[in-house]
């Protein structure tokens, strides 16, 4: 069976549906009509050939022959629809022909029977009268279900262009539709269209601004973090993934740290082990604050002051340089001792 895909396939099996189901609706209807019609004008020819059979037999019988023949066309004027009467009897026959007819009735006799050929009169007329109405209904029946169906197909095809219009839409740059008919539910379906845009399209220019705030406050941090040396990290308690956030300083280049060996590197060997047992302690939610040395790329130690703590298995750090701060305490502390 053919898998309905659309509006237009169930409009066109339910049209094809419809016109056979009238189609047999009325053959049954005919066929139940031409039945009945048959057998009252058979009952009909039988009732007036019953009255009839006495008198045509005995004057048979008597070979009065004229009488018979008188009697025969007055049983033809008065039912108009008899056209050949055969009499048959064990010695002799009678048979007169009007006209040729196709229906045919047998009645007995005690020594033979009539033979008795008529047309269905009835049949021919109810064909007549019935099938101009017929014509006629089924003329104004199908002019309104071609104008039904062709209507439907209209609408469906104002659906379809509705489906491109919405298919095609830049919610970004369009904040509705213009309508594509005058139906009552495709104007429902283009308002409530209408209204998701307007509210996709504020929703969009908030999403848009809020972005601009998020990117000129990042540019801020950025710069912020390059002018004080600091930066942040990121380590996955479960992956052991390391990784720093933030644009190189002017101290140290921060890219070239792709991961916590790459870190690991930079450190001295003391402050290796210090790191990697903070950064453990840490996932098991412990918070550090930690002075540890930094090699960069020239070689020159550095200090950093690095912070952090666990969120959501991962440990989010910050890591300053305090080179100067701690160069001026150790000044200080070798002139008040020397």
């Amino acid at each position: 069976m053919k898998k309905i895909n659309s509006l237009k396939d169930l409009i066109n099996i339910v049209f094809i549906t419809l016109i056979l189901g009238v189609v047999l609706y009325v053959s049954l209807d005919i066929y139940n009509i031409s039945k009945t019609l048959k057998e009252l004008q058979r009952e009909k020819v039988s009732l007036i050939i019953e009255n009839e059979k006495a008198t045509l037999e005995t004057l048979l019988k008597f070979n009065f022959l004229d009488e018979l023949e008188n009697e025969i066309k007055k049983i033809i004027s008065i039912s108009k629809n008899i056209r050949d009467i055969r009499i048959y009897t064990k010695n002799k026959k009678f048979i007169y022909s009007n006209e040729k007819a196709d229906n045919k009735i047998e009645i007995p006799l005690k020594n033979g029977k009539i033979e008795v050929y008529y047309e269905n009169k009835l049949l021919k007329e109810f064909f007549r009268k019935y099938f101009i109405r017929f014509v006629i209904y089924v003329v104004i029946f199908f002019s309104l279900m071609i104008y039904l169906f062709l209507v439907i197909k209209r609408k469906i095809n104002k659906l379809n262009l509705l489906a491109k219009k919405v298919e095609n839409i830049n919610f970004r740059n369009v904040s509705s539709i213009e309508n594509v008919d005058n139906i009552y539910e495709i104007n429902n379906i283009i308002k409530a269209i209408n209204t998701l845009l307007k509210q996709a399209n504020i929703f969009y220019q908030n999403q848009k601004k809020f972005l601009q705030r998020v990117i000129r406050y990042k540019n801020q941090l950025e710069n912020a973090q390059k002018i004080s040396e600091m930066f942040s990290f990121e380590y996955d308690c479960k992956t052991k993934e390391f990784t720093i956030i933030g644009k190189n300083i002017d101290s140290i280049n921060l890219k070239a740290i792709k991961n916590l060996d790459n870190f690991l590197d930079h450190l001295v060997e003391e402050d290796k082990i210090v790191f990697k047992n903070v950064l453990k302690e840490a996932c098991e939610g412990k918070e550090f604050e930690i002075i540890h040395k930094f090699i960069n790329d020239k070689n020159k130690i550095l200090f950093f002051k690095s912070v952090g703590k666990l969120m959501k298995d991962k440990v989010l750090g910050v890591s300053l340089n305090v080179t100067d701060e701690i160069m001026r305490q150790r000044k200080i502390e070798f002139l008040a001792y020397h």
